[in-house]
């Protein structure tokens, strides 16, 4: 059995799963931010990017009716979210409806 490695060793600025986790945070939250430039008022307070799963960008809306009104600025998003994303080309925006709480 392995010994449990030092909570330093997790925290290494080089690698490390702590190192995976802040440059992907990094990366979604330039690309919120490109959507929710991209979209303006009053949209961009109903809608933020909750992930990107392999090619396709995953979009929380808090209601119905903002995702219905997104739907009609899909293609364009998908142009904007690529050219903000380094990684991969994304082909597809899954829209998730979550309530606020």
């Amino acid at each position: 059995m392995s010994r449990p490695k030092h909570i330093g060793e997790h925290l290494k600025p080089s690698d490390g799963p702590l190192k995976q986790m802040t440059e992907r945070a990094k990366e979604l939250t330039v690309l919120d931010k490109a959507l929710t430039d991209s979209l303006g008022e009053p949209l961009s307070q109903h809608c933020r990017l909750a992930n990107i799963r392999g090619s396709t960008a995953i979009i929380r809306t808090d209601s119905p009716a903002w995702s219905a009104r997104l739907r009609y600025e899909l293609p364009r998003l998908l142009s904007v979210l690529n050219q903000h994303y380094a990684n991969a080309t994304l082909t597809h925006i899954d829209l998730r409806v979550e309530r606020p709480r």
